[in-house]
């Protein structure tokens, strides 16, 4: 009797024996560089299923073609090929991956097997190794950063990258331009660890896709010896030399025959067939901004060329700093169908301080700029002793102006800061005109509804503004405007007929400066102005100067 209760508790201790005491190894992954020959690759880790042993070439799975041995040995096993990896895979990866399940049950006053509890806990362990796998692959901040940062990534486009921004903290995108030209490491910097820490390592065949050296201009894009791959970009580093710091990305299309426009698309010399494409840039038939020095320096070709280019709905900027226009006008107009098109510089064009932003000089007979159709401008500052700064239309062609100016410094004019000839439902904010002959002279009749927000026509040799012409002029308004210390009246007006005109929250102060006495701030001479209103304006005169004059 003794002796049977001696084998049973023998059995119940072999039965309940730990067959897998612990898990041996850290890892659960496996590289080879495959040579196109070997067919079987070993693995020293545990695998307890077949179906948890996965396979990768280069990143990419592979589902069937080869079979697993070594199931549940400690020391691992095999993977064996049907047909040997190929040589050109440069990295063959075994990994076991379990399912992220627990299959393991105790039902209660039920059997506690440590065989099944060791296997359970051993799966964890499996599942720890396998998401520590994954962790190592992942990017990981320093321990130092607060855990509360937030990583999700932005959306970007062709031509970009991501980004850490130490200000914000957060990732940003940047345009690949911003990384500057890479220098390839040689093989031998390589191999004796002394390449500088700005070089990169850059596959040749990468390479080719994003060039390293920078060209100087787009004259020498053209002028090119070598036959670029397709999709190849290079960063040009301006219109004419490399010291405009442009820093422009074009890239190459191989089957292109379009036409060289000296901005999006150019043809290099020698080659029949392919042409460098600006990245950013549409085909000019479709709306879109683009930048005038695209077509050249800061000059009145290069504004002219932009503007004579562009499709119906576009934006032209022009960047800060000085655009020289010489004595050329640059005529934003067409002869026949209209165009709206808007023209924007940098910084605040209307504040009076400063040179900030974009300024445009000109010295010429005629205007700065000759605006019609839909045409808007905004944020400039036009200057240089030129005739005229801006021209609203032509009296010489039905070109009339119905778009917007808002943000616009226009100072030291011979003639005018603004002429305007020919404006239809016109729009003006934040106009300045200043220290020209005349703020703003409107030289033709039949100009109708043009609106004036919160414009400043002050210290003009002559009037603020001055009506020239003969006829009528209908519906102009002027809101919360500033009319000062013009040598001649804010407002002269008696040759025309000025037909329903308003002035509302307009502020007059000390106009007509170069006479002493007997003098008009407002001058409305004619017989034929008809309801014309004055509402809410505040005035202030030197002793002896009248206010207003309104001849009927």
């Amino acid at each position: 009797m003794k002796r049977l209760w001696m084998r049973v508790i023998l059995l119940i201790l072999l039965i309940t024996s730990s067959v897998y005491a612990t898990v041996d190894t850290s890892t659960n992954r496996k590289d080879y560089d495959p040579n196109g020959s070997i067919t079987i690759f070993s693995y020293d880790f545990r695998v307890d299923d077949a179906d948890d042993m996965v396979v990768y070439e280069d990143g990419v799975l592979v589902a069937s073609g080869y079979t697993v041995s070594g199931i549940g040995d400690e020391g691992g096993g095999d993977v064996t090929f049907d047909v040997a990896p190929l040589a050109s895979v440069e990295v063959l990866s075994l990994i076991r991956e379990v399912p992220l399940t627990q299959g393991t049950s105790y039902p209660t006053l039920g059997p506690f097997p440590a065989a099944s509890h060791e296997l359970a806990l051993d799966k964890l362990t499996f599942i720890d190794q396998q998401q520590q796998e994954e962790l190592d692959r992942a990017m990981k901040t320093p321990v130092d950063v607060d855990p509360a940062t937030d990583y999700t990534p932005p959306s970007y486009a062709s031509g970009e990258y991501w980004g850490w921004d130490t200000i914000t903290e957060t990732l940003i995108t940047r345009p690949l331009s911003s990384l500057g030209a890479l220098r390839k490491a040689t093989d031998a910097e390589l191999a004796a660890g002394t390449e500088s820490a700005t070089d990169a390592y850059v596959d040749p065949a990468q390479l080719k896709k994003y060039s390293a050296t920078p060209i100087d201009s787009i004259s020498a894009l053209r002028a090119i010896t070598y036959t670029p791959e397709d999709g190849q970009v290079v960063k040009v580093l301006g219109y004419s030399a490399k010291t405009e710091n442009k820093d422009w990305l074009f890239k190459w299309n191989a089957t292109s025959t379009d036409s060289d426009n000296t901005a999006t698309i150019i043809k290099v010399t020698a080659i029949t067939t392919g042409r460098w494409e600006r990245l950013g840039a549409q085909a000019l038939t479709i709306a879109q901004t683009v930048h005038a020095d695209w077509w050249g320096g800061k000059t009145a070709a290069s504004l002219q060329a932009a503007y004579d280019a562009v499709a119906n709905g576009s934006t032209i900027l022009l960047s800060g700093g000085e655009w020289a226009l010489g004595t050329t006008t640059v005529n934003l107009t067409t002869a026949t169908t209209g165009k709206t098109v808007s023209v924007e510089g940098t910084g605040e064009g209307y504040t009076y301080a400063g040179t900030q932003g974009t300024n445009i000089t000109y010295s010429g007979t005629g205007a700065a700029l000759e605006i019609g159709d839909n045409v808007s401008l905004s944020k400039l500052r036009i200057s240089g002793g030129g005739a005229i700064g801006i021209q609203c239309g032509s009296d010489t062609s039905p070109k009339p102006w119905v778009g917007a100016i808002r943000d616009v410094y226009i100072a030291g004019m011979t003639t005018a800061g603004i002429d305007a000839q020919a404006i239809q439902l016109g729009y003006m904010e934040h106009v300045v005109c200043r220290e020209n002959q005349v703020g703003m002279v409107v030289t033709t009749a039949n100009n109708t509804m043009c609106s004036f927000v919160r414009c400043s026509f002050k210290t003009n040799t002559a009037q603020g503004i001055l009506y020239s012409s003969t006829g009528t002029d209908v519906a102009f308004r002027y809101y919360s405007c500033d009319f000062e210390t013009n040598g001649e009246e804010a407002v002269k007006a008696d040759a025309v007929a000025l037909i329903n005109q308003l002035w509302d929250s307009c502020w007059f102060e000390n106009n007509y400066t170069s006479q002493a006495s007997g003098f008009y701030q407002i001058s409305l001479n004619n017989s034929g102005n008809i309801n014309n209103i004055l509402s809410n304006c505040q005035f202030r005169a030197a002793s002896g100067k009248f206010i207003v004059y309104m001849g009927w």
